[in-house]
């Protein structure tokens, strides 16, 4: 395993990684989001990130990612737990790797960039 390959997180540290960022929330007034004012939750955009990383797949265009994008079509709605999933079942190391890798980086955006504006209901 390269260096590269070590810094990209597992299955089980990116559902780790979900579960914690998705129950965030991002203010988009000036109340907390359980009260008044606006809020989203980050869990609302899970559909998104899915459609965000099977976009990732299709703009790679090698048979090995249209062959799991197939896999991904067939499983009907895509939630990030049944997209880790097929991951580690249907996909072959090279796009296994590049998935776990878009979705890292995806995460890792929302935990930092929006962790000093975020709260969690309890």
């Amino acid at each position: 395993m390269t260096q590269t390959q070590s810094a990209i997180p597992g299955t089980q540290a990116l559902r780790d990684l979900w579960r914690q960022v998705s129950r965030q929330h991002l203010a988009l007034g000036a109340s907390c989001g359980c009260g008044f004012g606006f809020s989203i939750g980050i869990g609302d955009l899970e559909t998104d990130i899915c459609e965000f990383l099977t976009g990732k797949l299709e703009e790679k265009q090698d048979s090995d990612a249209s062959r799991f994008l197939e896999h991904l079509r067939a499983a009907g709605s895509l939630n990030l737990s049944t997209l880790l999933t097929l991951t580690d079942t249907q996909a072959d190391p090279s796009t296994a790797l590049f998935v776990r890798k878009q979705l890292a980086m995806s995460l890792s955006t929302f935990a930092q960039a929006h962790g000093r504006s975020t709260f969690v209901c309890d």
